[in-house]
């Protein structure tokens, strides 16, 4: 298949809520689906952060992320399996002052 798949390509994110909190940061290895049109469906949490909060909450904000270009086999669109490393991290400039 080399040559023959391309990869979704530009991962955005839907919503306008803000960053985790500060004490939220660590790594964590996704597997999930992305359809036809770059949505992500049935996303599960392969190696987890150790830390609860952090594993929930990436599973609750993951649905609204997309991707602009999905998964293309031949030239037509097709759904695939992806693994993301995610790292959750935390500018301290972005935390609001008092915090």
């Amino acid at each position: 298949m080399a040559g023959r798949l391309t990869k979704p390509k530009d991962i955005v994110f839907l919503n306008n809520r803000s960053g985790n909190p500060r004490e939220l940061n660590g790594n964590l290895l996704l597997a999930f689906m992305v359809d036809l049109d770059g949505t992500l469906h049935d996303t599960t949490i392969i190696v987890g952060s150790g830390n609860k909060l952090l594993d929930e909450q990436t599973l609750e904000l993951w649905p609204f992320y997309r991707y602009k270009t999905p998964a293309k086999l031949d030239g037509q669109p097709v759904r695939i399996l992806m693994y993301y490393r995610f790292k959750a991290t935390n500018n301290p400039r972005d935390v609001p002052p008092g915090r």
